[in-house]
């Protein structure tokens, strides 16, 4: 039950930092397009 919690949460922060660079990528294409 461990192991699969702690692959589960593995898998969550992995989510977490693409969710990042996705909120990243869209804010500096936002502001390219505006300046």
């Amino acid at each position: 039950m461990a192991f699969v919690f702690g692959n589960e949460m593995e898998y969550v922060h992995h989510l977490c930092i693409v969710l990042e660079l996705v909120v990243v990528y869209i804010q500096t294409w936002i502001l390219l397009r505006c300046f």
